[in-house]
């Protein structure tokens, strides 16, 4: 089985002998021009889809800062209330222990009569 080699199209008037030596027509330049041509635009075409994946992963990315901001701000809310609320019971607590005329506990009393 002989191989065969897949080499770009070369130009006509390549020297068979030694390809160093080689002449280029207008025809080839001019086939090399379309040719960078069609890769410039290929090139572009990729770079503007990119962009826009680009795009949308930023805004993504800002919904998602947005949404896990307001998340830890509602949470901070959240353990803000809960503290006040805890911080309230307490004084309500404290505040009802040293408004009501409630006996002095025994521990209290012992000590006084102690002295």
């Amino acid at each position: 089985m002989s191989r065969v080699n897949a080499s770009p199209k070369l130009p006509t008037s390549l020297d068979a002998r030694n390809p160093l030596k080689r002449t280029w027509t207008l025809a080839d330049e001019a086939e090399m021009r379309r040719g960078l041509r069609a890769d410039i635009s290929d090139m572009q075409v990729d770079v503007a889809r990119m962009a826009e994946k680009v795009a949308d992963l930023t805004y993504t990315v800002k919904l998602f800062i947005q949404h896990k901001e307001s998340r830890q701000a509602r949470q901070r809310v959240t353990t803000f209330r809960a503290a006040a609320a805890k911080a309230n019971l307490r004084d309500d607590n404290n505040s009802c222990q040293y408004q009501s005329n409630s006996p002095p506990s025994h521990k209290r009393i012992r000590k006084m009569t102690e002295k």
